[in-house]
């Protein structure tokens, strides 16, 4: 057997799974990037769909939202700059 046959294999072996860490990532970021563009192609589709046919919005909840907007910037502006955060 050769002197530094274990060391080799041992640099060989880390190779391989360097290899294949960097394969799977590359392989990762696909799935990735493939999910983003089908997310954003829906968003775009639903986002037309929703301008040409509106749905109906509860008169109510509109007025609360809005209330909830206007009072809690206002509160939190009166609490001043030491306010605990």
């Amino acid at each position: 057997m050769r002197r530094g046959f274990a060391l080799e294999y041992a640099t060989l072996t880390w190779n391989v799974v360097g290899i294949v860490v960097l394969a799977v990532a590359a392989i990762s970021a696909q799935a990735n990037g493939i999910t983003l563009l089908l997310l954003a192609v829906w968003f775009a589709y639903e986002s037309v769909h929703r301008l040409i046919h509106p749905p109906q919005v509860s008169r109510l909840l509109v007025l609360f939202t809005a209330l909830v907007g206007v009072v809690v910037p206002r509160r939190g502006a009166s609490a001043g700059p030491t306010a605990p955060v």
